[in-house]
């Protein structure tokens, strides 16, 4: 996990705000004098209703749009196609006379200080993705287009239908939509609970329905020698130096104690309090709570005492050696790091499971990705705002409405080979939940033994997971993500009971975040880890007068001025 605030490029877009906003002689983003006010006026009686339009309607003649684009590595082309030209740029130019052109392109590794020296230099094209930094800084300049009255009129019922009010306010700013959030809030990376089932098994432990039924397996894993070698040589849980992680990382056992830390992307995490104030989330009593029962079971010896120096790789050490019996990560772990698992234990077994709770109610996992990070925007100068919109339309239309058609739009077979065309799209609203979808989709299909309605990525994963119904180990790690005990039944637990909690900022790092956030984060790391090998608990009242007092107080305050600014 790296640091939580990207220090070098986050103060070029500090000092690069300052310059913006004095070009631009307002920190408001003033609305586009030719488009009509989202706001109504104060002495109107009744809203003006929205004009009706076709939102597939085809320009004629056809309109350039520019935008620019990152190539990402790993994604193929057919022959004679690529990013400038390709099948997606050909449908949006034939079927709504939409001609997108890439005014510059780029590897991924330059894209964020590519697109910052085009934000300072203001040489922008008609829409352009950014993330949460970048959009701050064009809204602060005045460059953007506000996109509410846009958005209203040409929005397709299916994209308003798939664009919740949660996702929209993200790039909502004092009542105007400045930014089209790129894609819909996800859910896929919420803590999962893994336990070696055949462990849980052997010593007829129940399943974990609460905390204490889990520590009791924890606990167990550690003394009543799981793997039956007769030696004292297994730990309950696993761990690793940096906390927090996709792979064994403590926010998933926080979260059953509704104490809620660094995300799993390294960014802090924020939550609301009684009077609707945003406040950090580890320096809350629940963390003290939870921090005592991780010093409980290390004292047990139920964690590996070196855990301290171990980075996740190292602590998939002891699980790849079947040495340790819980973790908590994400839905791919069985992926990575634990793809060879099955062919080291053919008789061993992970199982999912949702986060249990410590009071009775449900446990809520922290989701990292629920607030975008990344928004499609549109130059204040731009002459068809709309497009923007009719893009959106047109790529949910042929790809997750209900006369979609994916083999085409989304993975297309071309001369034998099958291409993940979508991504080719110069904009992408995102197909919510489709993993999820996938999952269901799979499972429906495994139980029929009838793929016949799988697009091709489903039916890739119904084909290896039968592969390894069939003695394929290599292939475990598809059923335990996709199969009907996979780790996505999970995260269908949590999708259908709303339980996934949000991180309430989605801004860009503030000056104090820049200026301290990396000396806050070693802190904390630091004094929980302590407090875990046995300092003691009150250490924890001393980490938060120190937090506050070294910049956590000022960056509180800068937090909760960028949520009043979004009201």
């Amino acid at each position: 996990m790296g640091k939580a605030w990207k220090s070098g490029s986050a103060i070029a877009l500090v000092a690069a705000l300052a310059t913006l906003a004095a070009c631009s002689g307002s920190k408001e983003p003033a609305a586009d004098s030719a488009k009509p006010s989202a706001a109504p006026s104060a002495a109107a009686t009744s809203p003006t209703p929205v004009e009706k339009v076709n939102p597939l309607a085809k320009y004629e003649p056809a309109i350039t749009f520019t935008t620019v684009r990152k190539e990402v590595e790993g994604i193929k082309y057919p022959p004679g196609q690529n990013l400038d030209k390709n099948v997606w740029y050909d449908f949006l130019e034939t079927d709504l006379g939409i001609k997108v052109v890439n005014s510059w392109k780029v590897p991924a590794a330059q894209w964020d200080q590519k697109m910052n020296v085009s934000i300072i230099s203001g040489d922008l094209p008609d829409f352009m993705l950014v993330d949460p930094r970048q959009l701050q800084l064009l809204i602060d300049g005045g460059k953007l287009m506000d996109m509410t009255a846009v958005y209203d009129k040409y929005a397709s019922p299916l994209l308003k239908e798939l664009s919740s009010k949660e996702k929209m306010d993200f790039g909502t700013f004092k009542g105007k939509l400045m930014a089209i959030p790129a894609g819909p809030p996800t859910i896929d990376f919420a803590p999962i609970l893994w336990i070696r089932e055949d462990w849980r098994k052997k010593l007829n432990l129940p399943e974990p329905k609460t905390a204490d039924d889990l520590l009791g397996i924890i606990n167990a894993f550690t003394t009543k020698d799981p793997d039956g070698n007769g030696k004292n040589d297994t730990y309950g849980f696993n761990m690793h130096k940096m906390l927090y992680g996709t792979y064994s990382g403590i926010e998933g056992f926080l979260n059953m104690f509704k104490a809620y830390g660094y995300n799993l992307n390294g960014t802090t995490m924020w939550q609301k309090d009684a009077s609707g104030k945003l406040v950090f989330s580890s320096i809350q009593p629940e963390m003290k709570t939870a921090l005592g029962k991780l010093q409980e079971l290390y004292k047990a010896g139920a964690i590996d005492k070196e855990f301290g120096v171990y980075d996740s790789t190292k602590s998939s050490e002891n699980e790849m050696k079947g040495k340790t019996g819980v973790h908590f990560g994400i839905n791919s772990n069985p992926g990575n790091p634990l793809r060879d698992f099955k062919k080291t234990f053919p008789e061993g077994e992970w199982k999912p499971y949702p986060l249990p709770s410590a009071d009775g109610s449900k446990a809520r996992p922290v989701v990292t990705a629920a607030a975008p990070t990344e928004y499609f925007v549109v130059n204040k100068a731009a002459k068809n705002p709309e497009a923007l919109v009719k893009m959106l339309n047109y790529f949910y239309e042929k790809v997750v409405g209900p006369n979609a058609d994916p083999a085409k739009y989304h993975t297309a077979a071309i001369d034998g080979t099958n291409y993940t065309v979508f991504q080719y799209a110069p904009i992408k609203g995102g197909i919510p939940n489709a993993n999820l979808a996938s999952h269901y989709a799979v499972v429906n299909a495994l139980k029929s033994n009838d793929p016949g309605k799988l697009n091709a990525e489903q039916k890739g994963y119904f084909d290896t997971i039968n592969q390894y119904r069939k003695g394929d180990l290599t292939q475990w790690f598809r059923d335990r993500i996709f199969g009907e005990e996979g780790s996505y039944g999970v995260i269908g637990y949590y999708n259908d009971n709303k339980l996934p909690m949000i991180n309430e900022y989605a801004g860009p790092p503030t000056k104090t975040m820049v200026e301290k956030g990396s000396t806050l984060q070693d802190l904390e790391i630091q004094t929980f880890t302590k407090i875990i090998m046995g300092n003691s608990l009150d250490d924890f009242d001393k980490y938060v007068k120190d937090w506050k007092s070294l910049g956590g107080d000022a960056i509180t305050q800068e937090v909760n001025d960028w949520y009043a600014g979004k009201k």
